[in-house]
């Protein structure tokens, strides 16, 4: 299954908003203004973005394998043992 690169196309996004960001001074946490308070928002907003289209990715790709085949096995195979 080929990897959709969900980071990749969210990081033209991504980085206007961490720049956006990084323009607030460094100042105590009490003394955040409006505008800082969105910008970290925003950056939230996108990495939650990006995970939850990774996730919906994997569970897409879980339920097609589920579908497809009758019996699916998964082995934790210890490779010291092997050899």
């Amino acid at each position: 299954v080929p990897n959709p690169r969900h980071g990749r196309r969210a990081a033209a996004k991504l980085q206007a908003a961490q720049q956006a960001l990084s323009r607030f001074p460094r100042c105590k946490a009490g003394d955040r203004t409006g505008n800082h308070r969105r910008a970290v928002e925003k950056v939230a907003q996108l990495h939650g973005k990006v995970r939850r289209q990774r996730l919906d990715h994997a569970h897409r790709t879980a339920l097609d394998l589920v579908r497809a085949h009758d019996v699916i096995a998964h082995e934790d195979l210890k490779i010291r043992n092997m050899s």
